[in-house]
């Protein structure tokens, strides 16, 4: 009996560590503000929402015209670089979700500044002196960036952030959870990640 136990409890771990490892997706179901998802294998999935309330507002018009722009980019970067993955109508709102193959080709086609890198060396930006814990408190960028394998996350757009991983330190943003951060547009954000959450 305490053989079938220890196996059953096993298996149950085993089941929830392999669930943790399912990749974000952002649906016009699961999202209400313009939100960016950064997933495990760095590909970036963005959800804007806009006001779209006047009568001669024509959904078929706005979605032809997103394509046409789509593939445009794609004509010049790569057939997968940006795929239209949901444009819906929402009540007064449209919500636009996007893919990209990397966050460069969503900092070029989107024209924000931002990079996303493993490891402090390949940073294009300065950095802050120091960032937050997710308790708030302060720690020296010295010692937020001493580990090789976390990946650091800058943008300067405002704008939701979720991590597939867990924010260990930031710079600019208001912290949600571990997995989630308010960028916003004032000056660069950092988010210095572990692409796992274990």
């Amino acid at each position: 009996m305490k053989h079938r136990l220890g196996v059953l409890f096993a298996i149950l771990i085993l089941i929830s560590l392999t669930g943790c490892g399912k990749d974000i997706e952002l649906t016009v179901e699961n999202v209400s503000s313009n939100t960016l998802a950064i997933r495990e294998d760095e590909t970036i999935q963005v959800a804007l929402v806009d006001s779209f309330d006047k009568d001669y507002y024509d959904i078929e018009e706005f979605k032809s015209f997103i394509n046409e722009e789509i593939n445009t980019y794609n004509n010049e970067y790569g057939s997968s670089s940006i795929i239209l993955d949901s444009l819906e109508k929402k009540a007064d709102k449209v919500i636009l979700i996007l893919s990209y193959a990397n966050m460069e080709d969503y900092a070029r086609f989107n024209h924000v500044e931002g990079q996303l890198t493993t490891g402090v060396g390949a940073i294009n930006f300065e950095l802050p002196e120091s960032f937050l814990n997710k308790k708030g408190e302060s720690v020296a960028a010295s010692e937020a960036l001493e580990k090789d394998d976390y990946k650091v996350f800058v943008i300067n757009e405002n704008i939701k952030v979720i991590i597939d991983g867990k924010i260990v330190y930031y710079y600019n943003g208001d912290y949600i959870d571990s997995q989630t951060l308010q960028a916003d547009n004032e000056e660069m954000t950092f988010i210095i990640y572990k692409d796992k959450l274990f």
